[in-house]
């Protein structure tokens, strides 16, 4: 499949929009993290939008990680404690600077028209900050998590730009039972009646998707148990989701039609043990393996490696006893250190 790149952001466009500078918590004897609030202005099919994130960097940090979030999610996904701390600040602890982004639509970020906002314009969105955040940092991980993987291997796959891809909750063979109950709790979001007021006074058309209230364990956690702090969490920040976004995600996932062979950087590969949308449908297993193998590194490794086999490198990591969403489980803290320690073995 090839994506046209839309209009490139030009030099002019450059600027950065900040609020006030917020301390981070750091540990004892750790140098100083500051985050701050900013804009990234992009050209969405010719018209101006923003991409709105927050910026944290620690001292002398040289490379910067883009946190792109899934469909129905925020910045708040990366920001989630577990074990006292979330994955952003771990980054940020270990000397990684973070860029928690919203995706068009989502958050603080621009609503385009919802229709308007397919993976690959989201793509080429990530990609115009992916410019402006290369004039401060020597190097640039792009780390996306579910529709925000799909859109991450589409911009790693197109325009080549960064330096290493971190893919989270998203394989190229699908659990179709559990898709199919994670794609039936998305719902027309209709904004003078839904009964979240974060959603309600947004000016969002029916073109952007929400889950149900109530549905998001059973979609993005089970079978794994995540705690009840976490699902409440969860659903206090749900977000939404453009329906371009959730086609192109079908898209990207299919092994005839992924672009992730393109991707020329190194990439780890991260999913939950027990991720029900993508990963151990035992029953038709049994006959032929039609979904991703989550069971171990190495079966992960066998079931995706093929699919990118134009990375420099690849490496597989299964999140124990974890769902979909993982970055809400126990056990989140190990990917985090996994993390870190593939990136300092790629140099970055």
């Amino acid at each position: 499949m090839r994506f046209i790149s839309l209009r490139r952001l030009t030099a002019g466009c450059a600027l950065v929009m900040g609020a006030a500078l917020l301390p981070a918590a750091t540990p004892a004897g750790a140098g100083t993290t500051t985050c701050q609030e900013q804009n990234y202005p992009v050209t969405v099919l010719g018209s101006q939008q923003r991409i709105t994130g927050t910026l944290c960097v620690p001292e002398g940090a040289t490379t910067i990680q883009l946190l792109v979030p899934g469909g129905t999610y925020n910045q708040s996904y990366w920001e989630y404690q577990v074990g006292g701390s979330s994955y952003r600040e771990a980054m940020n602890t270990a000397g990684y600077a973070t860029l928690n982004m919203d995706r068009l639509g989502s958050g603080k970020s621009s609503q385009p028209p919802g229709l308007l906002v397919t993976g690959q314009v989201s793509a080429d969105a990530i990609h115009q900050v992916v410019t402006q955040l290369r004039q401060r940092f020597g190097k640039v991980i792009l780390v996306g998590h579910s529709i925000g993987a799909a859109n991450t291997r589409i911009e790693a796959a197109t325009y080549r730009d960064v330096d290493g891809v971190v893919v989270t909750g998203l394989s190229h063979l699908v659990n179709v039972i559990g898709a199919g109950l994670g794609f039936s709790s998305l719902l027309p979001l209709i904004p003078l009646v839904d009964p979240d007021p974060l959603l309600r006074d947004r000016p969002l058309d029916p073109g952007y998707l929400t889950t149900r209230p109530g549905a998001r364990d059973q979609a993005f956690h089970q079978p794994a148990q995540d705690s009840a702090d976490a699902i409440q969490y969860d659903e206090a920040h749900r977000d939404v989701v453009s329906a371009g976004e959730a086609v192109s995600v079908l898209v990207e996932a299919n092994p005839l039609t992924t672009v992730t062979n393109r991707i020329t950087a190194p990439v780890l590969l991260a999913m939950g043990q027990l991720d029900s949308v993508l990963c151990g449908q035992k029953v038709i297993d049994s006959i032929v393996r039609i979904d991703t193998d989550c069971r171990t590194d190495a079966t992960l490794y066998r079931s995706e490696s093929r699919y990118y086999q134009g990375a420099s490198s690849f490496q597989a990591y299964v999140v124990p006893g974890a769902g979909h969403s993982f970055g809400f489980h126990e056990t989140a803290p190990q990917f985090s250190a996994r993390v870190i320690g593939w990136a300092r073995s790629q140099g970055l």
